[in-house]
């Protein structure tokens, strides 16, 4: 089975600029903005492919409105560059990621109508096709 988790974690965790970065299990540990909270849902392995797994990930990105925008979209071009032919996608001992597909493209999500909040959230989301070494 494909250690997901360490292996999406480790290229958000290279490829983000983000100042703070932590998947939803881990948000104590996002204190600094822009914020780059993401979620990991995996689907299973495809077709009886043995090692071919599908993963939906989605990224959320809190700060400044210009900020949460310059991260959200440099994830999302980092994303796109993961599978072949770019292949940047690939942790050694791992696996990689094969395939990409867009479930949500990124977009501003709402914030609370309460007062004093200057910061805005972008969301985004993808199908991620992962195969393990």
């Amino acid at each position: 089975m494909i250690d997901y988790e360490t292996l999406i974690d480790t290229l958000i965790r290279r490829d983000s600029t983000a100042a703070s970065i932590g998947s939803e299990y881990d948000t104590d540990l996002v204190r600094t903005l822009p914020a780059l909270v993401y979620r990991l849902v995996g689907d299973g392995q495809q077709a009886n492919a043995n090692g071919l797994w599908t993963v939906v990930l989605t990224a959320n990105v809190h700060g400044a409105p210009a900020d949460a925008w310059r991260v959200i979209s440099e994830l999302y071009d980092a994303v796109h560059a993961w599978p072949a032919p770019i292949s940047t996608g690939v942790v050694a001992g791992v696996g990689y990621v094969h395939l990409v597909t867009d479930v949500d493209m990124p977009s501003r999500q709402p914030t609370s109508p309460l007062g004093g909040n200057t910061g805005v959230q972008y969301q985004a989301s993808w199908t991620l096709l992962l195969c393990d070494l």
